[in-house]
């Protein structure tokens, strides 16, 4: 299930940060996804250690 993130920024920081997801050949929300699931995955193997370690 796919869940929906909103946030307000203002318009030029919005026109500036596509502008460097285009220049990257990306989406702003590619890179919004990408900023999300980073800090996500390290906080999966934090849990995966500590489940370790508990056993």
């Amino acid at each position: 299930m796919d869940a929906r993130l909103q946030f307000k920024v203002d318009e030029e920081t919005k026109r500036l940060a596509q502008v460097m997801a285009e220049s990257q050949g990306r989406t702003l929300c590619d890179a919004c996804r990408e900023l999300t699931e980073e800090p996500a995955e390290q906080q999966r193997k934090i849990i995966t250690h500590d489940q370790w370690l508990t056993e």
